[in-house]
């Protein structure tokens, strides 16, 4: 299933709502929580998702915020709040970084997004 960002936007706001409701989630989303914002997902889009596809997600943005930290973290690059990307801060700063990590080049000079 690709994710279209509003979608996307729709679950990660519905999970915080959750976890601002009371929900513990210490060990993870239980499956009768995610059910429910699966039947939300429905409500809201018509997309038919299962709570595996929510777990699959949800993991897939919880590498991404973990590249994230850590790209911050290594204050290589430079972080812009505006446009919500990565840029070299020295010249050559973004190439030598890519060679050392080719993983996070999508990180580097694109904004992120859902």
């Amino acid at each position: 299933m690709v994710w279209k960002p509003e979608l996307s936007e729709f679950v990660l706001n519905r999970l915080v709502q959750l976890v601002r409701s009371g929900v513990c989630f210490n060990m993870g989303f239980k499956e009768q929580q995610m059910k429910k914002v699966a039947a939300d997902v429905l409500a809201f889009a018509g997309v038919h998702v299962t709570t595996l596809q929510l777990y699959n997600h949800i993991r897939n943005w919880r590498t991404k915020w973990s590249v994230i930290m850590k790209m911050k973290s290594d204050r290589i690059l430079d972080w812009s709040e505006d446009g919500c990307c990565f840029y070299g801060g020295d010249e050559g700063a973004a190439d030598e970084y890519i060679q050392r990590y080719p993983k996070h080049h999508q990180y580097v000079g694109t904004p992120i997004t859902n």
